[in-house]
This record gives C-alpha cells, sequence and structure tokens, in this order.
C-alpha cells in the first residue's frame, strides 16, 4: 500500500486511481476464488 504516494496527489486523480485498483482487485480476487455455490 503506497498511501503517502496517494497524499501528494489531490483532487479527482485520487478517486480515479483508487476505483481503478479497487476494480481490479475484486476482479482479479473474483477471478481468484472459487464461485459460492
Amino acid at each position: 500500500m503506497e498511501e503517502e504516494s496517494l497524499q501528494e496527489h489531490s483532487g479527482e486523480e485520487v478517486t480515479y486511481k483508487a476505483s481503478v485498483n479497487l476494480l481490479l482487485k475484486v476482479f482479479h480476487n473474483y477471478h481468484m476464488k472459487e464461485p459460492f455455490g
């Protein structure tokens, strides 16, 4: 986690990067884990 790096930026850039990173993590975890049920 690079919190310091995020603090350097400000505005929509942080939100955009955070959203992209979050989506990537979600999709990655979804594909890595087996489906429930």
